[in-house]
């Protein structure tokens, strides 16, 4: 009995299956270059170690390959710049395009929507206000201090959000007046 589910390994065609199973399209093909019937291969797709060998390996296989684009990210960013030189206005427009793009690309998904920045805002806020009022703390001075904070956040070119200096209607612990 040499089956993943009764052995705390893989057997060598377990492993010759999984490196099959990485690099071939389909079961059918890897099975056939695994030397399996496909039966076979289906049956070890069950078992939770040969399951697991096989994701440890996909995962193996990704991180190598993301290696692999960062070690050829400088040298596409070159050639790309390179070819802003070309003689041809064509090659030279589609290489600026190319390399405005993403980092049009890069800046968007490094910076957090304007939208999302002051919805944080407004929950961090509202949280610290219904803090201060169940501590009976003097609201307007917190809410004046905010103001001063933001304002000089929004002079530094930060995005902020209006808060207003009192809700209608309530004194400085935050209860009705």
């Amino acid at each position: 009995m040499d089956t993943a589910t009764q052995r705390d390994t893989l057997t060598a065609p377990q492993r010759r299956a999984i490196v099959c199973l990485l690099t071939c399209p389909d079961i059918a093909s890897a099975a056939q270059a695994a030397k399996v019937g496909r039966s076979t291969l289906h049956h070890w797709l069950k078992p939770p170690l040969f399951a697991r060998e096989l994701d440890r390996a996909r995962q193996q296989q990704v991180e190598e390959s993301l290696i692999l684009l960062r070690s050829s990210m400088g040298a596409a960013i070159l050639k790309a710049r390179d070819l802003l030189q070309s003689e041809s206005p064509a090659v030279a427009l589609k290489a600026a395009s190319l390399l405005l793009d993403h980092a049009m690309k890069l800046h968007s998904e490094r910076s957090m929507p304007y939208r999302d920045v002051m919805r944080i805002q407004e929950v961090i806020v509202t949280l610290i206000l219904e803090t201060v009022r169940e501590l009976h703390l003097p609201e307007q001075q917190i809410r004046q201090r905010f103001t001063e904070k933001f304002k000089a956040l929004k002079e530094g070119g930060l995005p902020v959000m209006e808060l207003d200096p009192m809700p209608n209607g309530t004194v400085g612990n935050g209860h009705a007046a």
